[in-house]
């Protein structure tokens, strides 16, 4: 959800694989949206999932 006056997205990626990776649609001001499909998550993570966020 997208509460400012300023148009944003956000995008995630999997910091040990960048192929797994997704963007939201620009969200206008006051606007809400879903993420685009698909941001896959492992069955078995030995350790922590690290992510980046980027917000635009």
């Amino acid at each position: 959800m997208n509460y400012s006056p300023r148009m944003i997205q956000v995008g995630i990626s999997s910091v040990s694989n960048p192929d797994n990776a997704v963007d939201t649609d620009p969200l206008n001001p006051y606007m809400s949206s879903a993420a685009s499909c698909c941001f896959y998550l492992p069955a078995h993570a030995p350790a922590p999932l690290q992510v980046k966020l980027e917000y635009r």
